[in-house]
């Protein structure tokens, strides 16, 4: 997942923010490695999943955030969780993009 992540980036990067470049490319790389990225989401929600069983107050939104962080970090790497968390507040249309070809979002 952690190069999947690396992948994404290199790509919003390269495009310069450049929406329509963004999304055809995002779609050139889901279409090639559309079972690794489907077995990725699994795994992550799976990992969700398991983080929420394991807290001690379901409702404390705060420990929730932090252990989601923890989970994402673990899987994606926390640079590229944080580069992408960067990318997205700089290209508010990332996750609309995202929603297109990432299951699971």
């Amino acid at each position: 997942m952690k190069q999947m992540f690396e992948q994404l980036i290199k790509i919003i990067e390269n495009a310069n923010g450049a929406r329509e470049i963004i999304e055809t490319e995002f779609k050139k790389y889901y279409d090639i490695n559309k079972q690794m990225i489907e077995e990725s989401a699994k795994k992550m929600g799976e990992k969700m999943e398991e983080m929420k069983k394991n807290l001690p107050n379901p409702n404390d939104f705060t420990v929730i955030m932090g252990k989601m962080f923890e989970v994402m970090s673990d899987m994606v790497g926390e640079e590229n969780f944080k580069k992408m968390m960067e990318l997205q507040q700089k290209y508010p249309f990332l996750q609309e993009v995202s929603k297109k070809f990432m299951p699971g979002k």
